[in-house]
């Protein structure tokens, strides 16, 4: 790319440029700031001779995957506050409304001619419902969002008929009376005994429960069997002579 071309990219005069690669003087105010930006680096490093080379990479943005469990869903809890509230809005408007009037209204009312006032209320606070509930209702709702990109998710190896029956099959296990008894009992046994420590990594807790989803070949626990070995014959002098 040529000066000049780079130049108008970046957005200022190629004289600018010019003066700043051949005579070394540096770019002032919005040219300096214009050239950090197209050169994608730091205006302290770029008004800087003394930084090294190449210049560091410039600061990432966070990712929602940067996110705790905690600051990700309170965004999402914040978002979804927000469209409650514009539908709240739309609701407080709508109560006041005479609707029974506004039909009467539209009959009158041929399509073509001005619209009433108290009609354009109406069809207003229609369409402004209309917009903020799948906001308020499907937009946030994970569910729906799992359905929709289910083929870049983790489990996409799986039919969504899978996850779709999954709380149906949690109900019915913790619906089973014998579950529910032995539940119960090693929950308040697991919080006598701190249940962060009992799961840390390489505790016996964790590797009961790493056995309990992988089946009982996947690793052994202390206090296992060992496995059983076919007696070899005894073949000593002691054995020998019994016979």
């Amino acid at each position: 790319m040529r000066r000049a071309e780079f130049a108008r990219d970046a957005g200022v005069k190629p004289s600018v440029l010019n003066n700043y690669i051949n005579r070394g003087s540096e770019p002032m105010g919005l040219a300096a700031f214009k050239l950090a930006r197209k050169l994608k680096v730091s205006l302290e490093w770029l008004l800087d001779d003394g930084k090294d080379w190449p210049p560091p990479a410039p600061p990432q943005a966070p990712t929602a995957a940067d996110l705790s469990d905690d600051a990700l869903m309170f965004e999402v809890a914040k978002r979804v506050r927000l469209a409650e509230l514009d539908l709240l809005k739309w609701l407080d408007v709508a109560e006041k409304i005479d609707w029974k009037a506004a039909q009467s209204a539209l009959e009158k009312w041929t399509e073509g001619e001005p619209m009433p006032a108290d009609l354009r209320e109406a069809a207003a606070v229609v369409v402004g419902m209309h917009n903020a509930t799948p906001d308020a209702m499907e937009r946030f709702n994970p569910s729906f969002f799992c359905r929709l990109f289910h083929s870049r998710l983790p489990g996409s190896n799986l039919p969504l008929e899978a996850f779709d029956a999954l709380w149906d099959r949690n109900h019915e296990i913790v619906a089973d009376r014998a579950f529910m008894r032995v539940g119960h009992r090693l929950l308040e046994f697991v919080s006598r005994h701190q249940r962060d420590k009992l799961f840390r990594p390489g505790s016996n807790w964790s590797l009961a429960a790493e056995r309990a989803w992988h089946g009982p070949a996947a690793i052994s626990l202390p206090g296992d069997a060992p496995p059983s070995a076919e007696k070899e014959p005894d073949s000593s002098p002691k054995s020998r002579k019994k016979k």
